[in-house]
């Protein structure tokens, strides 16, 4: 792949409900990372953040998985977690 190829990761974001900030955790299961933001916008920003770090230099990317492969940790609620597509 070129470096110009846009890759979409299933990414996983999950709402801290039991924190007052509600902190919205991230996991990109595809790439092994994990990260949080204090809102949706932050948490977007920080897995391309992720993503983009963890790849950089890379040759040979990760294989993305179909979405619906996605299995939630036993911590992740299903009430507050989204798997969602992200690049």
């Amino acid at each position: 792949m070129s470096k110009d190829t846009l890759l979409f990761y299933p990414t996983v974001f999950s709402v801290e409900t039991s924190d007052a900030s509600k902190a919205i955790n991230v996991r990109v299961p595809d790439v092994g990372a994990i990260t949080f933001g204090k809102d949706m916008q932050e948490a977007i920003i920080m897995a391309r953040n992720v993503v983009y770090l963890l790849l950089e230099g890379v040759t040979n990317y990760p294989d993305t998985s179909d979405v619906t492969d996605i299995e939630l940790e036993e911590w992740e609620n299903p009430e507050t977690t989204k798997v969602v597509l992200v690049s």
